[in-house]
């Protein structure tokens, strides 16, 4: 609906003091990928019961995805970061490794996620967050694209970002859980 998109989703920044952040990298290039589909790596970074996302979402190489990725978790200090491994996505770790291997920056857990859901389904376990006004949306060119991309679902030819934005959603639910904190998040 479009009052889930008035002008308060969006914000002009991550906050640095979010207690956890996360990545996630939807490649788009599975076996049923289509043509022309988008690569999106979406940040979220949690604070005060808020979901705060930048994204980078655009066309480009499998390693231009991963630099991408790493870039947002680099910029943001994040330690943990997730790809779908649907299919030979599997194979993206040794991109991940071979970039991280040259760099001085230690730390980051590299998460693979396997979707058994419809990604129509998992797209549309965002309306809880999005109903209840957890989400905030870094004005940037990708937000802007990831935020167009959530309007237009599920008729949008492309749903790359709602995809990755909630493999990110997930991921920080279940380190949020295996930490043992309360995720302040409404999930109804």
């Amino acid at each position: 609906p479009e009052e889930y998109f008035s002008e308060c989703i969006w914000t002009d920044s991550i906050p640095a003091e979010a207690s956890l952040k996360v990545v996630a990298l939807d490649p788009s290039k599975g076996k049923n990928a289509k043509k022309g589909d988008f690569q999106a790596a979406i940040l979220v970074g949690v604070l005060n019961g808020i979901a705060y996302v930048d994204a980078m979402v655009e066309r480009c190489p499998i390693g231009k995805a991963v630099d991408n990725t790493l870039a947002l978790a680099f910029r943001h200090g994040v330690q943990h970061v997730a790809y779908e491994s649907n299919g030979f996505q599997e194979l993206i770790g040794g991109i991940f490794d071979e970039k991280l291997a040259g760099h001085r920056f230690h730390g980051i857990t590299i998460h693979t996620i396997e979707h058994t859901a419809s990604k129509e389904g998992r797209i549309q376990s965002l309306d809880p967050f999005l109903r209840n006004r957890e989400l905030r949306f870094v004005r940037s060119p990708g937000c802007r694209l990831l935020v167009q991309q959530l309007r237009e679902f599920p008729m949008a030819a492309h749903d790359d970002g709602p995809d990755a934005l909630e493999m990110a959603l997930r991921l920080a639910l279940s380190l949020m859980r295996t930490d043992d904190q309360v995720s302040d998040f409404t999930r109804s």
